[in-house]
């Protein structure tokens, strides 16, 4: 799931994406250059995500390509059915444990 998530953050970054508007806003202000993804969800340069009530950032700078749309939507499938995956194993451990106490 982590290589999932780290490939879609560096794509936004490449892109010239932020998580947020003020995430952007603090960002262009401060000339912050494109980060890798442990700086990324790091907060290194950048304001912090647990104080950061604003919307998320809609575009990027850059227009993405037609490959790259394809691409990241093939990411966000994947990372999709591993979210599933994780519920239903989280799910299931739900329900083994709660066997475990009613025996």
């Amino acid at each position: 799931m982590i290589p999932t998530n780290f490939a879609l953050i560096r794509k936004n970054e490449e892109l010239g994406g932020s998580r947020s508007k003020a995430s952007a806003e603090y960002r262009e202000k401060a000339g912050s250059k494109e980060r890798s993804a442990d700086e990324s969800v790091d907060s290194k340069d950048d304001v912090s995500q647990w104080k950061d009530l604003s919307v998320p950032q809609e575009k990027t700078e850059r227009q993405s390509t037609q490959a790259e749309n394809q691409e990241v939507n093939e990411l966000l499938d994947k990372f999709g059915k591993l979210n599933m995956l994780r519920a239903v194993a989280i799910g299931s451990g739900g329900i083994v444990g709660l066997m475990a106490v009613l025996a």
